[in-house]
């Protein structure tokens, strides 16, 4: 059967943000617009709060059954502040974003872990826990989906990378365990995330072997290290076409 999607509504961080990544891929092969409120290294939070904004604007104009969901969530360390007047704090060299278009002044700046500054430190020698972070994440998880659910809004989810689910140890942590057993994981691709996929593909990366890879992430370059931790255009496009959109085929019986 041919879908009744009009609207793909896609968020995420730097896997998905820009063009040539997976939801563009996916929405061309639906023959629909995609919506992308993607941005980088933005944190759970952001993504989550990214999707309600998303969803309220589709819905200002497609049917709920119109309305096709795709997320990419991202590291479970990565947390963002928002602030009413970003001009205040005058801060420097600092993604700063915002998804809601009536709001000229305020935004989010992103408090990461990989790279501690000034604003970011304090956070996380002060607040940070391994498992508070878990929480943190499946309960952006369970928001977007009982937000989609509520709404019967079709949706399918997937990691950017290893790093955003509980590991194995943690699973049956008392504070986790009832997270994960209501988080409705059929809506999951089947793979583990994005990024291992790629590598393991047959399609072309950035750099011919894992030495070089590794020898990209350890320069000081960002934009060799953008490259060693992120799967070109390529390999997004194999992700969408060999993942993607076989699953939404079962999944939702589309042509």
């Amino acid at each position: 059967m041919t879908h009744n999607y009009k609207i793909l509504v896609s968020t995420g961080c730097s896997f998905t943000a820009g063009h040539n990544k997976w939801n563009e891929v996916t929405a061309e092969g639906l023959n629909i617009p995609c919506t992308n409120y993607a941005k980088i290294a933005s944190g759970n939070a952001h993504i989550s709060r990214s999707l309600v904004y998303g969803v309220y604007k589709a819905l200002e104009t497609y049917d709920p059954s119109e309305i096709l969901v795709g997320i990419m969530w991202s590291g479970k360390s990565r947390y963002d502040n928002y602030h009413a007047d970003l001009s205040v704090h005058k801060f420097k060299n600092k993604p700063m974003y915002n998804f809601v278009e009536e709001d000229p002044t305020g935004g989010y700046v992103r408090i990461p872990h990989d790279n501690p500054d000034w604003y970011s430190a304090p956070f996380f020698r002060l607040y940070y826990d391994e498992v508070g972070a878990c929480i943190h994440t499946l309960d952006q998880i369970l928001k977007a989906q009982w937000l989609l659910e509520s709404h019967n809004i079709q949706y399918f989810m997937t990691c950017y990378a290893g790093d955003v689910l509980p590991q194995k140890e943690l699973a049956d942590h008392p504070s986790l365990k009832h997270l994960i057993a209501m988080i409705n994981w059929d809506k999951f691709l089947p793979v583990d995330n994005c990024f291992d996929w790629c590598l393991n593909s047959d399609i072309p990366g950035h750099y011919p072997d894992e030495a070089s890879r590794l020898a990209g992430i350890n320069s000081s370059n960002k934009k060799l290290q953008m490259k060693a931790t992120h799967p070109n255009w390529l390999q997004q496009r194999g992700f969408a076409e060999q993942v993607i959109l076989p699953f939404l085929l079962e999944k939702y019986h589309i042509s």
